[in-house]
């Protein structure tokens, strides 16, 4: 009886061992919880990858803040920036069958296409678009993309204007539109609109079948996420940023049950469910390093990461002695995060709602400490005090610019003096009308608004609907010449841009 007992009590406890060690997300559902509260996230969805398989995949909140349809695995996001890894499996794809290669020159390919000097023109490759080492600003010239009128042939005609701030090839600058040439690129090695090569080599095979592409698509969907964004301290609904020239860059909406697809996809060396969608050699060329990143700002991991950097549409470090590869994504109103842990088999997706969090981060690196047996630690706290630190460097940048303002100024010139239209080669037309009786600045929907004096001949315009990772007010200093008349305008978007005044209207 007594051996009977004692093999009772050592299954028992091999079965409660089991149990735990298959369970360590066990309390990740409170957890959500009480992180969304943190930081006020109205919906989320969550999808976590092991061993090829789904061990979890599940919506929380709602999908549109004060309204009942919740949140659930199937509930599409905009991923965003997540779409660049997209973009380089493509382009690895037809390298396979011999159609381009990442060293081939942009111009073998586009024979239209100019960078700003003239000998990156000549050798900028596509590899260099995808790793962001082509000199050019940080986000520099998205103003081009954002709720335009240019096409995505247009933009990249206009990149010849954007001037680089980095040596060719010897920075890590992030770059949306080299990532819309490298589809373009794509495009024309293989005969066929980038949509379609997607579509084709990635999203069918890999049956990722609510994923779409397109604005058209994505307002015929029915289980759809809103944008919400904190405006004036409350928050509120905002719109879809309209990002069909961007496919190649941050296009792509997709739901956790379709990326988890995708990242079982890359954990299996391009299998999925048996089948080959990508080659090896493909998901191993798109982890390797690149461009280095390490540097001014701490790591997304833990502190005392040995490395870091960008492959091909993928970032990379190291946490707790392996691998990290990983990609956020950023649009009005959603954030997104992609993670591989590829010694482990393990990938989680967080897809959220709200603009300017970082609980897509938070959870992963939770998510991957229970996979690891790491100790627990509140990484959504971390990160709540990382962007109060954040915030707290925007209010001083601001008492600075404040602070900087002279007193006791007048416009030189009557207000309608200021009116006009004025031009960049780079970013085409702006307009300074009067509207109810007040300067009024205009580019496009997202950057217009109102203009106040603020000293001399400088006003400062406030953002009507302003982008969320861009300050909210702009200085815009006018340049008036020995005539009277005013020759230019000078404001910042993402970049300082010089707008020379051209006409009356």
């Amino acid at each position: 009886m007594r051996r009977i007992l004692l093999l009772l009590v050592v299954q028992t406890l091999l079965i409660g061992g089991s149990t735990a060690a298959q369970s360590p997300l066990a309390d990740l559902d409170a957890y959500v919880t009480k992180a969304m509260q943190e930081w006020g996230v109205p919906g989320l969805a969550i999808a976590v990858v092991k061993d090829d398989q789904v061990v979890h995949a599940r919506g929380y909140g709602v999908r549109e803040m004060g309204k009942p349809e919740e949140v659930d695995e199937r509930t599409l996001f905009a991923i965003a920036s997540n779409s660049k890894a997209f973009t380089c499996a493509v382009i690895g794809s037809l390298r396979d069958e011999g159609k381009l290669a990442w060293m081939d020159r942009v111009i073998d390919h586009l024979p239209w296409f100019q960078m700003h000097d003239p000998w990156v023109t000549r050798d900028i490759r596509v590899l260099d678009l995808v790793c962001h080492r082509s000199g050019l600003p940080t986000f520099g010239g998205d103003h081009l993309w954002i709720t335009s009128p240019f096409s995505r042939n247009e933009i990249l005609r206009r990149v010849r204007h954007l001037e680089p701030t980095a040596p060719f090839r010897t920075a890590y600058q992030y770059q949306n539109l080299m990532y819309v040439a490298a589809g373009e690129v794509a495009a024309a090695a293989a005969g066929r609109p980038f949509e379609t090569l997607l579509r084709e080599r990635l999203i069918g095979p890999l049956g990722m079948k609510d994923t779409v592409l397109t604005m058209a698509e994505l307002r015929a969907a029915k289980n759809l996420a809103t944008p919400h964004e904190l405006r004036g301290g409350a928050l509120g609904v905002v719109a879809y940023d309209d990002v069909d020239t961007l496919t190649a860059a941050g296009g792509l909406k997709s739901n956790v049950t379709d990326v988890a697809r995708w990242v079982r996809c890359h954990l299996s060396g391009g299998l999925i469910d048996g089948q080959r969608v990508l080659s090896g050699r493909v998901v191993n060329d798109m982890q390797v390093v690149r461009m280095p990143t390490m540097s001014r700002r701490d790591n997304d991991a833990e502190p005392g990461a040995l490395f870091s950097g960008y492959g091909m549409g993928w970032g990379l470090t190291d946490y707790a002695g392996r691998r990290v590869v990983a990609h956020g994504g950023g649009l009005s109103g959603m954030i997104s995060r992609t993670t591989l842990v590829p010694a482990e088999k393990l990938g989680v997706v967080v897809l959220t709602n709200m603009a300017e969090n970082a609980l897509p981060t938070a959870l992963s690196w939770w998510i991957i400490d229970r996979y690891l047996g790491r100790p627990t630690r509140d990484w959504s706290a971390d990160y709540v005090t990382r962007v109060r630190f954040k915030n707290r460097n925007r209010q001083n940048r601001e008492r600075r610019i404040v602070a900087g303002r002279v007193g006791g100024t007048r416009p030189s010139l009557a207000p309608s003096a200021y009116t006009g239209r004025y031009h960049d080669a780079l970013s085409g037309d702006a307009h300074v009308t009067m509207k109810n009786g007040q300067l009024w600045f205009s580019y496009n929907p997202r950057h217009e608004g109102p203009l106040t004096h603020w000293h001399h001949d400088t006003f400062r315009v406030a953002w009507t609907n302003p982008i969320y990772d861009m300050p909210s007010k702009a200085l815009v200093r006018f340049a008036v010449g020995n005539d009277g008349k005013v020759k230019r305008l000078e404001t910042s978007f993402y970049d300082p841009i010089t707008f020379d005044r051209v006409g009356d209207k």
